[in-house]
């Protein structure tokens, strides 16, 4: 059984693609993980493989520096590390035992 998350309608779009190409087979356990993503903005390979339409991105930091441009030009600022650790009430690699 595939088992997969949904964070937003277009986990669906991929989850129907990959039945549509044989990648998965019914029966599929779908975890809805909603309303966690707020305003802000995820990227990396985990999520999508691609930089654009047909281009497969090179790393994590292709798809970060094109996310970053997009959102600066609308005119927002992008939160510095320190910054998501606090929003997040993360620990910082300086405060775990590993």
């Amino acid at each position: 059984m595939a088992r997969n998350e949904c964070y937003d309608a277009g986990h669906l779009y991929k989850l129907k693609f990959c039945i549509d190409t044989g990648l998965f087979k019914p029966p599929i356990f779908i975890q809805f993980v909603l309303g966690i993503l707020g305003g802000n903005l995820r990227v990396g390979l985990e999520d999508s493989l691609f930089f654009s339409r047909g281009k497969l991105a090179s790393n994590n930091a292709e798809q970060v520096t094109r996310i970053r441009l997009m959102v600066e030009d609308l005119g927002c600022e992008v939160a510095t590390p320190d910054e998501v650790r606090e929003i997040l009430a993360l620990k910082g690699a300086n405060r775990v035992q590993f």
